[in-house]
């Protein structure tokens, strides 16, 4: 069986070594990150930047895809930021990762009184990004979205405008996309939703967590 490693760096360990980070990354990734306007943007900028410096390799070593997927020679990765963490998934072969937090769901994220999104512009987004099966699956929205989004993303494809037939059932298993075989496990960490996917193979994640910047 094939191994997934994930590497985990939280927004709060990129603030408090925000230094060594810009230091470390390079001049075109430190002015990408300070063009975002949120404190919360650039370090999600700038941590997914040094995650891959570190662990795949410097920006001049990764070429792109002609849909714009980064490839690096030695290894297969994937980036996903979304809350506070940001994620880095390394592999042998194509992989996709996605997260969200579970406020990011239609009707849990709302103004400022707390009230929710209108339960009608929840209904459409549904509609629009799900299959008929998906909608009567029992599944919530967000596992299903997020389910999609790895899949694309190993792919490297990125969402295309009909949505809904982007399988995202099963959430863990086998799936058939664009005539190749994926395998994909989604599981809940505290908060959040976390999606990986694989080409071809079947796999096992190994996690680890980032506590300093050097």
């Amino acid at each position: 069986m094939k191994v997934v490693r994930l590497i985990w760096l939280d927004l709060d360990t990129v603030r408090r070594f925000r230094k060594e980070a810009e230091a470390s990354v390079g001049a075109e990734a430190l002015a990408k990150s300070r063009r975002f306007r949120q404190e919360a943007d650039q370090l999600r900028s700038l941590g997914g930047a040094y995650l891959i410096r570190r662990f795949v390799g410097p920006a001049e070593t990764i070429r792109r895809t002609e849909k714009g997927k980064p490839l690096a020679e030695h290894i297969f990765f994937n980036l996903s930021h979304a809350g506070r963490r940001i994620g880095l998934a390394l592999a042998e072969t194509a992989v996709g990762l996605d997260l969200e937090p579970q406020s990011a769901a239609p009707g849990a994220v709302g103004g400022p009184d707390g009230s929710g999104q209108d339960p009608a512009e929840g209904q459409a987004l549904k509609a629009f990004c799900l299959s008929e099966e998906e909608q009567l699956s029992g599944e919530d929205f967000l596992s299903l979205f997020v389910s999609k989004e790895a899949l694309v993303k190993a792919c490297g494809s990125g969402l295309p405008d009909d949505i809904d037939r982007v399988p995202a059932l099963p959430l863990n298993g086998l799936v058939s996309y664009e005539g190749q075989l994926y395998f994909r496990h989604q599981y809940r960490q505290e908060d959040e939703i976390v999606s990986v996917c694989l080409h071809q193979y079947d796999f096992m994640i190994r996690e680890e967590t980032i506590h300093a910047i050097r």
